[in-house]
């Protein structure tokens, strides 16, 4: 698995190239928040869709630079690319669909499904009955 491409230049097709190398098993999960991470923290970058409600783009990018807390998951990655797609001005509808695509995951389920994974780091007293 190689490292994505760092650049000070953030494009959502930046974000989705990267989503879709995960979703392929190209790269895994850590790969991904490390590039979220460092790409969120640059401090020269540049969101190339910044809008009067916000950057689409930065709003995964700080999502993904924590999936590990959020429990994202590749199974996620349709909510993520619907959000990219947003076209512009239409900021708060995308947030919303987004917010309902990734409401109607079974958290539950998916904590039991990644106990144990080391990434993740999630603990017997995390597991609800």
């Amino acid at each position: 698995m190689a490292a994505p491409r760092i650049s000070p230049h953030i494009t959502r097709l930046a974000i989705c190239e990267l989503l879709g190398q995960w979703r392929r098993h190209e790269i895994n999960e850590v790969m991904v928040l490390e590039w979220a991470d460092i790409h969120v923290n640059l401090p020269d970058a540049r969101y190339l869709d910044e809008e009067s409600d916000g950057s689409i783009a930065h709003e995964v990018l700080l999502l993904l630079s924590c999936l590990d807390l959020h429990l994202v998951t590749a199974d996620d990655v349709p909510c993520y690319l619907a959000l990219l797609a947003t076209p512009p001005g239409e900021f708060r509808q995308g947030w919303q669909q987004f917010a309902a695509c990734v409401g109607a995951i079974d958290l539950a389920a998916r904590r039991h499904a990644l106990a144990g994974h080391p990434l993740y780091q999630i603990s017997q007293e995390d597991q609800a009955p």
